[in-house]
């Protein structure tokens, strides 16, 4: 018995069958082009329900990083309790002797928790900065953060971006600003110097050249002239 006779030694594959083999490839084809149809069909259906989803993830998302951005941590919001109640703290009482050293203490005390607040204030607004957060809630820089969402004036919002970087380049003096001994806005300017009024003039030299090459300044001796050194 041979292949003539009809017989499909292999019924499953049809292979053998009555009908050719390119019939029965263009059919399979066929049947995967309808299927690959019928799933671009779907997507294509199916396409704004997925985009509503996932922008209502997205939205849901940004919304519950608004808010966790906008909840004052458990160690601030301890601090922040403490210090709302020096605002309305009762004056001292007593003579000049004892009201006058408590009030410069008070006010001694007061300057240097500010110091520390303002450093640690500066301190945050520079890891935002090098994290790039002001992005993550629609702002290029943290200049342009702190007015939008803080209700601070444009010159403090540069002055707290500008202590951040400065105190990121100089170690000594965050230390001393996180211990509220400075400001951490900028570093004590060196005091110029100044001579006493009585202070001896002393001899300034003045020289005459003359020329011993073509490119040279012409020099001769010196001579001194008493003057008042500054």
């Amino acid at each position: 018995m041979g292949l003539d006779d009809g017989v499909d030694p292999f019924p499953d594959t049809g292979m053998f069958g009555t009908a050719t083999f390119s019939e029965a490839v263009s059919e399979a084809w066929a049947a995967l082009d309808a299927e690959v149809a019928a799933t671009r069909e779907a997507e294509r259906e199916d396409a704004p329900a997925r985009a509503a989803v996932d922008k209502a993830v997205r939205t849901a998302e940004r919304e519950a990083a608004r808010q966790l951005s906008m909840t004052v941590p458990d160690e601030i919001a301890a601090v922040l309790a403490g210090a709302l109640g020096l605002v309305d703290a009762d004056a001292p009482l007593g003579g000049p002797g004892v009201v006058a050293p408590t009030l410069l203490a008070r006010v001694r005390g007061l300057a240097q928790l500010v110091n520390v607040v303002d450093t640690a204030l500066a301190h945050a607004v520079r890891a935002a900065e090098n994290a790039q957060a002001a992005e993550f809630d629609g702002h290029k820089t943290m200049r342009s953060w702190l007015p939008g969402h803080l209700n601070v004036s444009p010159a403090t919002a540069r002055r707290v971006v500008r202590a951040g970087r400065t105190l990121e380049q100089l170690p000594r003096w965050d230390a001393a600003a996180g211990e509220g001994r400075v400001t951490p806005t900028r570093p004590r300017p060196w005091p110029r110097w100044r001579p006493p009024p009585d202070w001896p003039l002393l001899p300034t030299w003045v020289w005459t050249c003359t020329a011993t090459k073509a490119w040279m300044p012409p020099c001769s001796a010196a001579r001194s002239v008493p003057r008042p050194m500054h």
